[in-house]
């Protein structure tokens, strides 16, 4: 999901800079900051907003557009899940990626606990071609979660202190659905 995601992003920012809604140099296609559209997604109807008037022009493309955003919902709902499970299972992001479907079950791996009460799983996604306010939402959380994917990668150098200290951080800090929210407010 994190290399499609990548790849996706890319693709966006492609789609997007003729538009003037993505930085003009690919070099500077950052995911850190955020862009014309995330800000305009924080407004009660996004499409409306000065920033992003090329979505209404004749010349955007809005079903492809459309298209990138159910791709990028797809990865979304992928990385809910991964998200839903560790917090749920109460799984490292190292456990998660040292984990191998092939292999016979270790004994380490028997030590996982069912919990009692599980939180429910968030799987809606917004699906309409014609609503650009809420494709400019979906865009937005496809770009939040990517952000928050990066910043959970443990390092090259194999030090993975750094990361687990930003991923118990953001758990203790994380409320039930406190990004959700963020996205649902409109």
């Amino acid at each position: 999901a994190m290399l499609h995601g990548a790849q996706l992003l890319d693709r966006l920012a492609a789609f997007l800079r003729p538009h003037g809604l993505s930085p003009a140099d690919e070099v500077d296609d950052s995911v850190e900051e955020e862009d014309e559209l995330e800000q305009a997604s924080k407004l009660k109807h996004p499409s409306r907003s000065k920033g992003v008037v090329a979505i209404l022009k004749s010349g955007f493309d809005i079903a492809e557009f459309a298209e990138l955003c159910a791709e990028g919902a797809s990865v979304v709902l992928l990385l809910r899940l991964k998200e839903f499970l560790q917090k749920a299972y109460n799984l490292s992001e190292t456990r998660c990626i040292e984990f191998d479907p092939n292999r016979k079950e270790r004994i380490a791996d028997k030590a996982i606990c069912v919990p009692d009460s599980m939180a429910v799983f968030n799987g809606n996604v917004v699906a309409s071609v014609h609503d650009k306010d809420a494709l400019i939402r979906q865009y937005t959380e496809f770009r939040q979660i990517m952000r928050s994917v990066d910043d959970m990668k443990p390092d090259d150098s194999g030090d993975e202190s750094s990361s687990d200290e930003k991923h118990r951080g953001r758990k203790r800090s994380h409320s039930s659905g406190g990004e959700e929210e963020d996205n649902e407010n409109g």
